[in-house]
């Protein structure tokens, strides 16, 4: 097994990718410990969690943005490589980041979403919020992760304060996400593996810190395997087959009148922790399919 993490690329990597006519693709990737990666030879890789930014190799901040570009440059190489099979496809998984398109499609399919606003118009953002009986909730429309004095940290979902003067003042910053906030009974997080659907009921609700988001204190929410809705279960296999991912985890709020409300999909959320909370054998089901993308 070879780890690639593509953050420090410049700096802990030695790499070499040829093409020739005669011999076709090929090259190596080294790491720090001397690791090699040959890649002349069929490889299967899992896009686990890619990162854009990458730390310094010690050149002048001036060149920064070329030196990073021609970086990522080097990951479309990999990305697009002929001899490496992928678990999860970068660039279908980047293309299913979308929430947006994500909402569109569940919508179109029947299951009910939280209506979304996209906004940079403060008055805009008042008008939609005021139409939202059970309150506002704001969240990232990509990414919710920022650099914070050089720590990269989360942006949890917030509920937004009406209470104080002009909460919505500072939307004309960038385009920004609300979301009529979903009185929840409870969360459900599914984890799909290709055709195969694991899903975990999560309380989120018993604890004020975890009412709203209970990401960042997932350790305070009991977790409980569960069976979805027949509907549900078709909807998630079929949400992978429509960006093409064999590995998805997805989020859904259930009401207090047990409606499914789905959220969003990512290609690389975590499983592990729910894994270890019930028990459900998400590893075995990555690594069976895992051989049968090496297969192929």
């Amino acid at each position: 097994m070879f780890r690639l993490n593509t953050e420090d690329l410049l700096v802990d990597y030695k790499l070499s990718v040829t093409l020739d006519e005669l011999t076709g693709f090929g090259g190596y990737i080294e790491n720090s410990v001397g690791r090699v990666l040959d890649l002349s030879v069929p490889i299967v890789a899992w896009y686990r969690k890619p990162s854009i930014d990458f730390r310094s190799a010690g050149h002048e901040a001036k060149f920064d943005e070329l030196i990073n570009a021609e970086a990522r440059a080097f990951l479309e190489v990999l990305y697009t490589s002929p001899k490496i099979r992928w678990f999860i496809d970068p660039l279908k998984a980047r293309n299913a980041k979308s929430k947006m398109q994500q909402l569109v499609f569940a919508s179109s399919r029947g299951i009910r979403i939280p209506r979304t606003n996209i906004t940079n118009q403060e008055d805009c953002a008042q008008d939609f919020a005021s139409e939202n009986e059970s309150g506002t909730i704001t969240k990232a429309i990509y990414t919710a992760n920022v650099d914070i004095e050089g720590v990269n940290a989360a942006i949890p979902t917030q509920r937004v304060d009406e209470n104080v003067s002009q909460p919505f003042r500072q939307v004309s910053l960038c385009p920004t996400k609300l979301q009529a906030e979903i009185k929840k009974s409870y969360e459900v997080r599914v984890t799909v593996v290709a055709d195969r659907v694991f899903a975990a009921k999560i309380d989120s609700q018993n604890d004020e810190r975890t009412e709203v988001d209970w990401r960042p204190f997932a350790h305070l929410c009991r977790h409980e395997e569960i069976v979805l809705p027949r509907e549900i279960s078709v909807f998630c296999v079929d949400l992978l087959k429509k960006f093409s991912l064999n590995y998805g985890a997805i989020d859904f709020i259930v009401d207090s009148d047990e409606n499914y409300v789905f959220l969003e999909i990512n290609p690389f959320g975590q499983y592990l922790w729910i894994e270890n909370e019930t028990g459900l054998p998400i590893t075995r089901a990555i690594f069976d399919q895992l051989t049968k993308v090496q297969a192929t």
